[in-house]
């Protein structure tokens, strides 16, 4: 729901690994064309909301904007100066390739309804009635329908699925694009015999394209939360977040931190590599791992999301890192389209990402620990300090972490 772009650094990487004009100066006017900007009011600006206009467009179709009913402004003023005593300055808008800093941010929202915008309201609704669009509902595609008769190795005519009339083919006039998301894509792929040889042959289905990479190198998101006891009544939707640095949360440790994470990337690309038995290459990891390493400790990178919410008697957070460089995989089980694929995460699979984890929740132990957002909070409900002292070892924050962790499916494939 929060509407954020990424970092400048981190889009212009694509460009450098290969992706000729996929950089953040050619992309940005595509970002600002998709959206529908809702300039806040006076009120909601007194709430906390904040922008340049120069970094949002307002004639798109997905509505971007403040919630009608703002969390007190009061919210904001405190959680700045606390942020400030622990290095991390307030960021006015994080749309225009810096995002590190404390942030009211905007959410896909169409303010005037109150309602949460999301791709049906945007991207369809409003078209429906377009003469070249068909959306065909309650229908499952199985798989991509091949040109047997073409000289080149795949060509795609068409897609078999599943509907309310059954199995049948739509054939393509021009091209067929395939956009089911990093989890359904790479299960698409596989049923229609892209992919790995080896799981393919496995449920008899013929290769069509030999690449074994697919499915492999998933990243998912992991995600923890403190509260606290209110000591005041919060009524309203909030929308503050904090994005801080490496630096930022690790301090006169950082280098310490980078040093040790950099004498580790052979083993983490040699492991996931294995895991994936040669299918994605052991060099070709260590390249991605290097470049991670580097948006992180030298571009500086947002490390983590920090989100503020002050509801009723109580004030919490919940965060997750932002790049773990714990990898996992998905694959079919089965030639069936309607049997589901194995999932693995690997959440934690390297002990840095457990460590981030925990350390995180230090740092946030330590905001509300510091004044004036320690006048505004009492007991801290999660963990408590029966669980995890004041003084609690690192062994006990990661235990927490674990045994507390929730995910939060912002899955990407990048093999």
């Amino acid at each position: 729901m929060s509407y954020t772009r990424a970092e400048t650094a981190q889009i212009d990487l694509w460009e450098k690994v290969g992706n000729k004009g996929w950089n953040w100066r050619t992309l940005f006017p595509y970002y600002q064309k998709s959206e529908g900007f809702q300039v806040p009011t006076s009120d909601k600006i007194g709430d906390g909301a904040d922008y340049y206009i120069g970094y949002h467009g307002e004639r798109g179709p997905l509505k971007v904007g403040w919630p009608k009913m703002m969390t007190n402004g009061s919210v904001l003023p405190i959680l700045d100066e606390t942020f400030s005593e622990l290095g991390i300055p307030y960021n006015r808008d994080v749309n225009g390739g810096n995002m590190v800093g404390l942030t009211s941010h905007p959410n896909t929202v169409d303010t005037d309804a109150n309602i949460r915008e999301d791709a049906a309201r945007a991207y369809y609704w409003p078209f429906g009635n377009r003469h070249n669009l068909k959306i065909i509902s309650n229908t499952l595609a199985k798989k991509i329908v091949w040109d047997n008769n073409s000289d080149e190795q795949a060509v795609a005519i068409g897609v078999e699925v599943t509907g309310p009339d059954g199995n049948e083919v739509i054939y393509a006039s021009k091209e067929v694009i395939l956009s089911a998301g990093s989890l359904k894509s790479s299960v698409i792929l596989e049923l229609s015999g892209i992919g790995n040889p080896d799981i393919l042959d496995k449920h008899n289905i013929p290769v069509k394209v030999n690449l074994p990479t697919v499915g492999e190198n998933l990243q998912d998101q992991t995600n923890n939360g403190l509260s606290y006891a209110g000591e005041e009544f919060w009524i309203g939707g909030p929308t503050f977040s904090a994005l801080p640095s490496a630096e930022q949360i690790y301090g006169n440790r950082v280098s310490e931190i980078a040093s040790s994470i950099k004498s580790s990337l052979e083993d983490y690309a040699k492991a996931v590599s294995n895991s994936s038995n040669g299918a994605v290459q052991e060099a070709h990891l260590l390249e991605a791992f290097q470049l991670q390493h580097d948006l992180i400790f030298k571009s500086r990178v947002p490390y983590a999301e920090i989100v503020f919410l002050p509801i009723g008697h109580s004030f919490s957070s919940e965060y997750w890192p932002l790049l773990p460089f714990s990898r996992g995989s998905i694959h079919i089980q089965s030639a069936d389209s309607f049997k589901p694929a194995a999932i693995n995460p690997n959440y934690f699979r390297f002990e840095q990402d457990l460590d981030a984890q925990a350390e995180m929740a230090k740092f946030i132990r330590k905001a509300f620990g510091t004044a004036p957002l320690s006048q505004f909070v009492g007991e801290e409900f999660a963990p408590g300090l029966d669980r995890v002292s004041e003084n609690a070892s690192d062994s006990t924050w990661r235990s927490w972490v674990k045994s507390n962790c929730k995910y939060l499916f912002h899955i990407v494939l990048t093999a």
